[in-house]
């Protein structure tokens, strides 16, 4: 498993129990921890909260707030809907999806992380699976599964 951090990776363990040593912490750049995870996995999980599967989802370590936008009407949320959100930071879209259930779009962006993954990983047969992470609920609020 590749967690985006501490709180990621616990939040994977509470509904999967991997043994110790399982567990590789991206750190700073979760795009490059993805490009060096070790060839020869067949399974792969990364959690990840809004900001890193984002990165992961345009695969980009500093998407562009046009990214975004693209990436979320790729997903299903119109443009209008979008308006409010034109000045602001990649963080504040996240309570917006998620406190208004869509989360839909929250599966779609973690599934268009995976496909980005497999695409990068050196294990070309490696599965990959991504779970978004909250940190206000410390759970897997959505996932590629």
């Amino acid at each position: 498993m590749l967690a985006s951090g501490q709180a990621s990776r616990e939040a994977h363990e509470n509904l999967y129990h991997f043994g110790d040593g399982a567990c590789i912490i991206a750190g700073e750049d979760i795009i490059g921890s993805v490009a060096e995870l070790p060839d020869g996995l067949s399974r792969i999980h990364i959690t990840a909260p809004w900001e890193d599967m984002v990165r992961l989802a345009v695969w980009k370590s500093d998407p562009a707030r046009g990214d975004i936008f693209l990436l979320l009407t790729s997903a299903g949320i119109t443009v209008d809907q979008l308006h409010p959100f034109r000045e602001s930071g990649i963080s504040d879209i996240f309570p917006w999806l998620y406190y208004g259930r869509r989360l839909d779009v929250l599966r779609k962006i973690c599934r268009v992380a995976k496909t980005n993954a497999e695409k990068h990983i050196r294990s070309k047969a490696a599965h990959v699976y991504c779970h978004l992470t909250s940190e206000a609920t410390k759970s897997i609020v959505a996932s590629s599964l």
